[in-house]
């Protein structure tokens, strides 16, 4: 879309399902895109055609994160794992493997700062060394109440010590990525579907189309 004209300029043919994910390469030339068709497209910004097909989840990809400096990107698929792999080639780099589940992964959000990567989706959110792909902690959304609110989003702070997630009911909550505690929790008046920690430390949530500052000062205070 031209935004300025507020016009299509392409339209991107070739998923078989509906798109869950959209992101730009580091130099902005490339569009990657993720489906429930279970496959991630790599398509030429100039152009619109496909010139990259990733099928290695078998089931629906549900996140997509490109990794800022490199050829690569992060994708999250229903099949509980995280795969990072060169959007050029679409060779598989490593893989992310998180505890497995009964409850598949049918949303969610990808982070990755000071080299962890944090995957937010449903019952579960693990946190992996980039570099290595160990996992380092897992957070279950049941855990402090006793009853399954599954995760909708969630982010990192930049430093990767402390990350928020949002539950499917509005329910935000503060996580301390070294130990996995939670250490707060904050409702909010409507559901909310975003949360994301600003440079500065500050976070902002969406609800339906509005994009606002969630929260006291007490709910980010170590």
């Amino acid at each position: 879309w031209d935004i300025s004209r507020r016009k299509m300029v392409k339209q991107l043919s070739g998923h078989s399902d509906v798109v869950t994910s959209v992101a730009f390469s580091s130099d902005s030339q490339q569009i990657i895109s993720g489906s429930l068709d279970g496959t991630a497209r790599v398509w030429q910004r100039s152009t619109g055609t496909c010139s990259c097909t990733y099928s290695e989840h078998p089931h629906w990809v549900v996140s997509l994160l490109v990794v800022k400096e490199e050829d690569l990107v992060l994708s999250a698929g229903r099949d509980q794992t995280v795969r990072l792999w060169h959007y050029r080639t679409g060779k598989t780099e490593r893989v992310y493997e998180r505890p497995r589940s009964p409850r598949k992964a049918e949303y969610g959000h990808l982070a990755l700062k000071s080299n962890k990567v944090l995957w937010a989706g449903y019952d579960k959110m693990c946190l992996w060394d980039y570099r290595s792909a160990s996992l380092l902690m897992t957070f279950k959304s049941s855990e402090e109440s006793g009853a399954m609110q599954p995760f909708v989003d969630g982010d990192l702070r930049d430093d990767g010590l402390l990350a928020v997630t949002i539950g499917n009911e509005g329910e935000y909550r503060l996580w301390e990525t070294g130990t996995g505690r939670c250490l707060r929790t904050a409702a909010s008046k409507e559901p909310s579907w975003r949360a994301l920690f600003l440079p500065d430390g500050g976070l902002v949530g969406g609800v339906r189309n509005v994009i606002s500052e969630v929260g006291a000062a007490h709910f980010l205070e170590n």
